[in-house]
């Protein structure tokens, strides 16, 4: 944006045509089911039942009760996660825009209209992750003199962005602030405004935006938390809303089958089964990335019926068994999700709004610059208070295509 006078020569149309996909599907369809709760500085705290009173059942006539169990309680925890979208000006540019306040605003509207597309897009990619940032990971061991490299999977990635290296989640950074020039999804390669630097000796490390795990990140990462996190065993977070689910409280997991093979229907009914034996409560929705659909229909188009004579195979609308399903190019390619929408709650503190304080200008000069700052911001994090009610299929093969 600082460059903007010298776009207004030439830019005049109202429209600016986005040539980047974000859209955010889970954002938007998960949030009209969601509950909303205000939280204090530290988070919001709430409570679940573990366990409880087992001393019912059958006795003699006149034998003595059983001792007297109680009712046990676990306090959980929901941190407020602070996620912005800014945008900056010059006073030059605006100046030279004087002649022509319409190119000018028009230009500023899209940045801003941008900038909050884009914020969502980043939090629909974080409602499928667990808080850490994770972008990807390198396909191979790379050179240090490297300026464009093969990732196992170019999903999240995108031109412009700026990302960092480490060894590992919670390692150490091998090379910071690296700016993404382009990014080749047919072919999963990413290219760079520069050369690595660095060479990166292994696939296993891990590729995240900027600054995420700098800092002193907290236990749960700096992004919100997301179904990978929600929707787990204690395989990727061995304690998830402050109660530990690795070694000790099982009910506190949401249900994980692990396999290596295709999507079939015996899995998705296996996961529904199981989530509703394990936890008394039916799955709504399955969620999974339209690379998956295609082998889902390979499961339901043979057993379609052309009652009407035409052979439309076409599908408007899915559902598996009279539960919803809906995709999402964000969800992991090869996982599918069931979840009890009423349980995903939106733990927010303050809705997606323009930062200002105390009715203060939303453009605000930046101290000792003639240069103006806007931004949006939005307080507030994703979890849930009945974990064991959701459940996931993850390893699922995963067909050929643009992730």
């Amino acid at each position: 944006m600082t460059a903007i006078a010298g776009a207004l020569k030439n830019v005049y149309d109202k429209e600016y045509q986005v040539q980047q996909n974000l859209k955010h599907r889970a954002i938007d369809e998960i949030a009209k089911s969601l509950t909303k709760y205000n939280a204090g500085g530290n988070g919001f705290y709430g409570a679940i039942k573990d366990y409880g009173n087992e001393t019912v059942g059958a006795i003699n006539e006149e034998e003595q009760f059983r001792t007297i169990d109680a009712e046990h309680y676990l306090q959980y925890k929901v941190s407020t996660k602070v996620l912005v979208a800014p945008i900056q000006f010059s006073g030059l540019a605006s100046a030279a825009a004087d002649s022509d306040d319409e190119a000018f605003c028009n230009a500023v509207i899209d940045a801003l209209d941008s900038a909050k597309e884009r914020l969502l897009a980043d939090e629909n990619r974080q409602f499928f992750g667990y808080g850490q940032g994770t972008l990807g990971q390198p396909g191979a061991a790379l050179a240090s003199n490297l300026t464009s490299f093969t990732v196992q999977s170019a999903q999240y990635f995108r031109a412009n962005q700026v990302v960092d290296f480490y060894t590992s989640f919670g390692g150490a950074a091998i090379v910071t602030g690296l700016r993404v020039s382009d990014v080749d999804r047919v072919n999963s390669v990413v290219y760079l405004s520069t050369s690595l630097t660095i060479s990166i000796q292994s696939s296993n490390n891990v590729i995240v935006k900027q600054n995420i795990l700098a800092s002193s990140p907290p236990a749960d990462g700096k992004e919100m938390m997301g179904l990978r996190g929600i929707v787990d065993d204690g395989t990727d977070l061995t304690t998830f809303q402050n109660i530990t689910c690795n070694t000790s409280n099982f009910i506190w997991r949401g249900r994980r089958i692990s396999v290596s093979v295709n999507l079939t229907s015996d899995l998705l009914q296996r996961l529904i089964d199981d989530v509703r034996i394990y936890s008394g409560e039916e799955p709504d929705t399955l969620i999974m990335h339209p690379l998956q659909r295609r082998k889902y229909l390979d499961l339901v188009v043979p057993q379609k019926r052309y009652q009407d004579g035409k052979m439309d195979t076409g599908f408007t609308k899915l559902e598996f068994n009279g539960t919803e399903l809906w995709l999402d190019k964000d969800c992991q390619t090869d996982t599918v999700y069931a979840v009890n929408k009423k349980y995903l709650r939106k733990f927010e503190v303050k809705p997606l709004s323009m930062g200002q304080q105390d009715g203060s200008d939303q453009f605000l000069r930046l101290s000792n610059f003639d240069q103006f700052q806007a931004y949006w911001k939005h307080y507030a994090n994703f979890g849930t208070s009945r974990r064991n009610a959701h459940g996931k299929i993850v390893g699922l093969t995963t067909p050929s295509g643009i992730a």
